[in-house]
C-alpha cells in the first residue's frame, strides 16, 4: 500500500506512517471517522477501499462542512 500523507504548516503534504492510531488523527485534525480509536490508520484505509490519507480527510472535511452549514429560512 502507498504511504499515507498530511499537511505541513506551510500546506505541503508529508508521509503519514499507517501504524498511527485513528484516534489520534481525530484529535489532531478534528474530524471524526466513526469507528474505534484504536484502530489503525492503515486498517481503516484498507477498510474504506481509500487509496491515500489525504482523500479519506478531504472527504471526512467535506461531510462535516455541509452538516453544520445553516438551513434558510
Amino acid at each position: 500500500m502507498s504511504s499515507q500523507r498530511q499537511k505541513t504548516q506551510s500546506g505541503k503534504y508529508r508521509n503519514e506512517r499507517g501504524d498511527i492510531l485513528v484516534g489520534w488523527v481525530e484529535e489532531e485534525y478534528n474530524v471524526d471517522f466513526g469507528v474505534r480509536s484504536d484502530m489503525t490508520l492503515k486498517t481503516y484505509l484498507k477498510r474504506q477501499g481509500v487509496p491515500s490519507f489525504a482523500k479519506v480527510l478531504d472527504d471526512v472535511n467535506q461531510t462535516q462542512q455541509k452538516q453544520q452549514k445553516p438551513k434558510k429560512k
